[in-house]
């Protein structure tokens, strides 16, 4: 996972999955994010699956709320709901 200028922005991609599996790498890349300057994004649109480990670590970079979400499909929506936390999601940008 890498860290892409957009437009000014800092924007991490991820793309698959957000599992147990790449949690350790995922958390890395957020960790990453937070460190830069400016606006910072994380596009979802390329995640098709996610578990609780990747629910967890969103939920706690975006605890700060210095980083946006953008991409949220509705199967991810669909998560976030269901375990009470579809408040994160407002905060969509693009």
């Amino acid at each position: 996972m890498e860290i892409r200028t957009k437009s000014k922005k800092k924007v991490l991609q991820p793309e698959g999955e957000l599992t147990i599996f790449e949690a350790a790498e995922f958390h890395k890349a957020l960790v990453e994010l937070q460190g830069q300057e400016g606006a910072r994004i994380l596009d979802l649109s390329q995640v098709e699956r996610m578990d609780t480990s990747g629910v967890q670590l969103i939920l706690a970079s975006m605890q700060t709320k210095e980083i946006a979400l953008t991409g949220v499909s509705p199967g991810i929506q669909e998560k976030f709901e269901r375990i009470g936390f579809q408040g994160v999601l407002q905060g969509d940008v693009e």
